[in-house]
């Protein structure tokens, strides 16, 4: 624990704005730029919050439910699920499609193919979500999904902040140790007797 308290006391005395006649101008212009840092990854919170909401919101609105909305019915099978051609190393990416009928909430039958679970044959009923215009939707997303959705955009704006502010921070410190070291070479010239 001693390390730990020990390096944060150190970057407290090394950053701290006071009088100390020993603090080169380049040593203040540090502080102010981690100062500066700090700041806008303080204020680049906010638009993270706001644009994981956003997206949380959009999410909702996608998986609305209900009349003029995407809606759940019945679709029978018309012909048997193909059995999956399984090798080994393969892995069947989508669910089959298979031809199906189903009628849509404002009466009209439609027909076409919907994804199908294995080994299901004809005449079989599955659920199947349909826009508004009686098509196949995707399913609606979870309220967990919805959160998780604006939880990872908010955290990657937040976190794309803090690394811009970051790299500008260690921009500004490498141009002033290449001001540093360009003023020591300068003192050490002038404090070696010629010969």
């Amino acid at each position: 624990m001693k390390p730990a308290v020990g390096s944060i006391a150190r970057y407290t005395r090394r950053y701290r704005l006071d009088g100390n006649p020993l603090r080169r101008r380049a040593d203040r212009l540090e502080t102010w730029a981690l100062m500066g840092a700090v700041l806008l990854v303080l204020i680049g919170i906010w638009p993270a919050i706001l644009a994981g909401r956003l997206a949380y919101d959009s999410a909702l609105a996608d998986s609305r439910v209900g009349p003029g909305a995407r809606q759940q019915v019945a679709a029978t099978l018309l012909a048997d699920v193909p059995r999956a051609q399984v090798t080994f190393g393969t892995v069947a990416v989508r669910p089959p499609q298979v031809m199906a009928r189903w009628t849509a909430p404002d009466g009209r039958t439609h027909v076409g193919y919907v994804p199908a679970p294995q080994l299901a044959g004809a005449g079989t009923a599955i659920p199947l979500w349909v826009g508004p215009d009686g098509l196949p939707a995707t399913a609606p997303v979870s309220p967990a999904m919805a959160g998780f959705r604006g939880a990872g955009v908010g955290l990657v704006m937040a976190m794309t902040a803090a690394s811009l502010a970051l790299t500008a921070f260690l921009v500004v410190r490498w141009l002033l140790d290449r001001r540093r070291d360009r003023d020591w070479d300068v003192a050490w010239e002038r404090a070696t007797p010629a010969r």
